[in-house]
């Protein structure tokens, strides 16, 4: 590198405007895990050295009781997709990959988006050595996915033809 040349930093501030609801959302999902908080004492946020706007700390919340709610069905995709078994996976990376999963088949937010933020998440939290495992975790869970939304949208095109 030359003294003229930029230094490139490495990672990237995401900026989509649910990105630090996510991260809070995955701290409180790794609190319940970890430790024996109550939901309703992880969901006041008094732990945080900040306030959340409204509009956050509610997507925080509703991230928060889905997954906690639909954990079984989340574990069960990871495990599919995780070519890995699940005890040997920290705390942190099984948490980020409920969070994701569970996003990523709302179709709210693009899927590149998402993956991106929860690899930075990944990156941020856990360390380089876990991204391409949590990568390739969500990239075979939105092919499948995809596929299966496909599948169902061509069975509903024949169903209409056929009326």
């Amino acid at each position: 590198m030359t003294a003229d040349q930029p230094q490139r930093k490495r990672g990237h501030k995401s900026s989509h405007p649910l990105s630090h609801a996510r991260e809070i959302a995955m701290q409180s999902l790794y609190q319940l895990e970890i430790k024996a908080h109550k939901m309703d004492e992880v969901l006041r946020f008094g732990w945080l050295n900040q306030d959340l706007e409204p509009a956050k700390r509610d997507y925080a919340r509703y991230l928060v009781q889905q997954v906690n709610q639909n954990r079984g069905a989340l574990d069960v995709a990871i495990k599919v997709h995780a070519r890995l078994h699940y005890s040997q996976m920290a705390v942190i990376v099984r948490t980020l990959l409920r969070l994701a999963i569970f996003e990523l088949q709302t179709d709210e937010v693009p899927a590149p988006i998402l993956i991106d933020e929860y690899i930075e998440l990944t990156r941020k939290y856990d360390g380089e050595e876990s991204v391409a495992f949590v990568n390739a975790v969500l990239d075979a869970w939105q092919r499948e996915h995809v596929a299966a939304m496909e599948g169902q949208s061509e069975s509903n095109e024949s169903d209409s033809a056929l009326s």
